[in-house]
C-alpha cells in the first residue's frame, strides 16, 4: 500500500511544550520514548501535532503508531485518509488501515466496530475498493454484532440487495457458482451505470415478493432455471474469453 512517510524535521517551540506538557524534561523524554518505538507516546505526539495543524508531523507519528500496532492509531489514520481530516484523502490507504485494525483483532470493540462499519460503507459505495454489496453486508453484520448502532440501523434500513433472491431460490444456495456469477455481474457491470443501478433497485424491490409467492412451485423453478441457465452460460463464456485475452 505504498511506503511510510519519510521522517520530517521535528519543529516544536517552547510555548507548545509549556502548553501541553509543561515539563520540558518530560517532553524530551517523550521524544526518546517515541523514537525507541513506544506506540502510546507516538500516538500522543501525533495528536499534539494535529492540535497545531502540523499535518506533516501528525501523519509521520500517526503512521509510526499505526505501523507498530496501535489500534487507535490505525483507526485515526484510516479516518484521516478517508475524510481528509489532518491529511490528504486516500481511500485506498483508508481501506488498508481499516483492514489492518480488523484483522489484528486488537483494541476495544468500539474501535473495531467503527472500522467494520466504515469498511462496509467503502464496499457499498465502491470507495477505495470495487463495489461489493455482499461484502458490505458482511461487515455491517460484524459491526452490528459488536454493538455498532450505525450498522444496526444500516441493516434495518437496507434494501435487500445482498443476495440474488430468484437465483438463490432456484440453485438452492447463495454460494453456488451460478449465483456467484450473477453477483459478480451485478457488482462489476450493472452497478457501474445509472441504468444498471436502477434495474438492480427494481429487481430487489420485486423479486422478494415473487419468491415468497412462487418460490415453492416446481414450475417456477423449472422456468427460471431455464432462463438463468442461458444468462449464466453467456456470462461465464464472456469471462472465459476475457481471461484468455488477459493470458495472451
Amino acid at each position: 500500500m505504498g511506503e511510510f512517510l519519510k521522517k520530517p524535521t521535528i519543529k516544536m517551540n517552547e510555548s507548545m511544550k509549556m502548553q501541553y506538557l509543561k515539563d520540558t524534561e518530560f517532553f524530551d523524554k517523550a521524544f526518546e520514548d517515541a523514537e525507541s518505538g513506544d506506540l502510546f507516546v507516538q500516538y500522543q505526539l501525533a495528536n499534539l501535532y494535529l492540535a497545531h495543524n502540523d499535518s506533516e508531523n501528525y501523519l509521520y507519528w500517526l503512521e509510526m503508531a499505526a505501523k507498530n500496532g496501535s489500534p487507535a492509531g490505525q483507526l485515526d489514520l484510516a479516518l484521516t485518509y478517508n475524510f481528509g481530516s489532518g491529511g490528504p484523502v486516500n481511500h485506498t490507504r483508508a481501506v488498508y488501515w481499516y483492514e489492518q485494525l480488523i484483522t489484528s483483532g486488537e483494541g476495544p470493540e468500539e474501535l473495531r466496530s467503527q472500522a467494520l462499519h466504515n469498511l462496509a460503507i467503502c464496499y457499498d459505495n465502491g470507495t477505495g475498493v470495487p463495489r461489493n454489496h455482499a461484502k458490505a453486508e458482511e461487515f455491517f453484520r460484524a459491526a452490528a454484532a459488536l454493538g455498532n448502532e450505525g450498522s444496526k440501523e444500516a441493516l434495518a434500513n437496507r434494501p435487500k440487495s445482498g443476495g440474488c433472491y430468484i437465483a438463490t431460490c432456484v440453485y438452492g444456495s447463495y454460494e453456488s457458482p451460478e449465483v456467484w456469477t450473477l453477483r459478480h455481474f451485478r457488482d462489476n457491470t450493472l452497478e457501474t451505470s445509472w441504468l444498471g443501478r436502477q434495474f438492480v433497485r427494481m429487481y430487489y424491490t420485486i423479486s422478494p415478493k415473487i419468491v415468497n409467492k412462487f418460490g415453492n412451485k416446481r414450475w417456477f423453478n423449472v422456468f427460471c432455471k431455464a432462463i438463468l441457465y442461458r444468462i449464466v452460460s453467456k456470462l461465464q463464456q464472456e469471462s472465459d474469453k476475457s481471461h484468455q485475452h488477459t493470458d495472451i
